[in-house]
């Protein structure tokens, strides 16, 4: 009986491995045929067949035909994690990196050849034989570590390993990987990375306040297998953006991608509010995490396409809207002041993109005030931006493009001149210079928006006495925060030292030497200078 194939192995006369599963009496462990030069990459099937298809996968245990069939109706059900991209394949040098010679990974009808991206292949490994199945001890031990996790008693797992067995085995509660995912081990691991991430910040956030920060972590750790896999590669990229290693970097973003389209072919299907919800905020913080990765022009695509999604993301979540608000309007103090992490850093990208290279903001806010919400806000923690700032940001782009609906540029100006300085709630592990850094950082970015709002809407020149004044003075405030004594912690000062360096968003306009006649001028020009090649559109 002729089997069907897909129209692009027809026309290129290859073999078309989409419909193998198909194949009568093919043994699950049977040697496959001879491939083509390159592997061939399964026909995408429609949803509903996701539960049938037959993925290509490295068994951890050895099964029969009807366990392996049984094991896809179990719940929570990864099939839509099988039929990734073969981009995501990588070599087999990493795959079986820390592999002793007592072990092997079972392969069932599959050769290592095929585990090998377009053009790369390991003749080495093309004879796999059959070992005992691995045990989760056994699975485990091919982690490598980094010495800052040697701490804990949480193993890091090789990221390469993980990515290519999680996205293809069928879901089975026995399966050791399945095992792992779902254990208080890899919850302990991301309790470590939390901690890691923390001890980097310059300002700690206070022991209830680190508590609440662990506890949302863990409770969207326990969502579903995308999340948890979202927030594992994402946890991976930023330990590597800390530990200054961009060689991953291609591959990253190359997974990001791999990963967004199977979540988006998800959200096609027909799900719960919940589950949809939760999806969208995986496609919404990959996206932000991609902005991170590539060059700054590209940050500004990136945040164009995620734009559907935040939008979407937002209209669904009525905690943010209250009784009064125009729906027309993006209620920016809500969503700062939420626990939806995502959306809040999606607001602050895009106001920062929008002031860097002078184009409109992706959505129009609601930048109206009453009251700042009180409590911890875990938003300025991350990003030493005050909430109050990032509203009057939002402002100044609205008003210097000629928003109908922008406030005037005499109020916001009167705003900043008015503006005092706030302390922060802190506790004995706050010593005096902490407090008074972070007076500093608030005063900087009044001065920064001062400046912003006098060259961009105002037309004010670089040698206008008012600019040099702000200049100097941002310099003198950056230059009282005390330097921490690990040489990593800082303060991100970026947007003021770009301020400084150049009148960003304003043609033509080159800020005088007024950083020349500073202490901190050489400090200013060595960090600008390091940031210009990402931010040259």
């Amino acid at each position: 009986m002729h089997q069907p194939t897909c129209l692009r192995c027809e026309e290129g006369s290859l073999e078309c491995l989409g419909y193998s599963h198909n194949r009568r009496g093919l043994a699950r462990s049977a040697a496959p045929k001879a491939l083509k030069p390159r592997p061939i990459k399964p026909k995408v099937q429609e949803p509903d067949e996701l539960s049938s298809l037959q993925p290509i996968t490295i068994s951890l245990n050895l099964k029969s035909s009807s366990e392996g069939n049984s094991s896809r109706s179990g719940k929570g059900s990864s099939s839509e994690l099988e039929t990734l991209p073969e981009a995501c394949v990588l070599s087999n040098s990493d795959i079986f990196k820390g592999l002793s010679a007592s072990q092997s990974v079972n392969i069932p009808g599959f050769s290592a050849e095929s585990l090998s991206p377009p053009g790369l292949h390991h003749p080495s490994y093309r004879s796999l034989t059959r070992r005992p199945p691995l045990t989760t001890g056994d699975y485990l031990r091919l982690f490598t570590s980094k010495p800052h996790e040697s701490q804990t008693t949480a193993l890091s797992p090789s990221l390469h390993q993980l990515f290519l067995i999680f996205s293809r085995l069928p879901y089975s509660p026995s399966d050791p990987i399945i095992a792992y995912l779902e254990s208080s081990q890899f919850e302990a691991y991301f309790v470590s990375y939390f901690k890691r991430m923390a001890d980097y910040a310059y300002f700690k956030p206070l022991k209830d306040q680190a508590e609440q920060l662990k506890n949302q972590l863990l409770l969207r750790l326990r969502g579903s297998h995308f999340t948890r896999w979202v927030m594992l590669l994402c946890a991976k990229i930023c330990e590597d953006i800390v530990d200054g290693d961009r060689s991953q970097t291609t591959l990253h973003i190359r997974w990001l991608g791999d990963i967004e389209a199977a979540v988006r072919r998800k959200l096609a299907q027909d799900l719960t509010p919940r589950e949809t919800e939760e999806l969208r905020g995986d496609c919404l913080e990959i996206s932000l995490i991609r902005t991170a990765l590539g060059q700054s022009s590209n940050a500004y695509v990136v945040l164009r396409n995620a734009t559907p999604t935040f939008l979407q993301t937002t209209y669904a979540l009525p905690d943010l809207w209250s009784s009064d608000s125009d729906p027309t309007l993006i209620p920016l103090l809500n969503i700062v002041g939420s626990e939806h992490h995502a959306l809040s850093s999606f607001t602050l990208i895009d106001c920062t993109c929008a002031m860097i290279f002078g184009l409109p903001q992706q959505v129009e806010y609601d930048t109206s005030t009453s009251l700042l919400p009180k409590g911890f806000r875990p938003y300025e923690w991350a990003h030493s931006s005050p909430t109050e700032f990032q509203i009057l940001l939002a402002d100044i782009n609205a008003c210097r493009d000629k928003s109908p609906r922008a406030r005037d540029w005499r109020e916001i100006e009167y705003a900043l001149l008015d503006w005092q300085a706030q302390p922060t709630r802190h506790d004995e592990s706050w010593e005096s210079w902490m407090v008074v850094a972070w007076l500093a950082v608030q005063e900087s970015w009044r001065l920064t928006l001062l400046v912003y709002l006098y060259l961009s809407v105002c037309g004010l020149t670089s040698d206008d006495p008012r600019i040099q004044l702000c200049v100097t003075q941002i310099l003198q405030v950056i230059g009282t925060v005390r330097k921490h004594e690990s040489p990593d912690i800082k303060v991100p000062f970026f947007i003021q030292y770009l301020m400084v360096r150049q009148p960003i968003c304003i043609p033509g306009e080159i800020l005088t030497d007024v950083t020349h006649r500073s202490e901190s001028a050489h400090e200013v020009n060595n960090i600008v200078k390091s940031h210009e090649e990402n931010f040259q559109t």
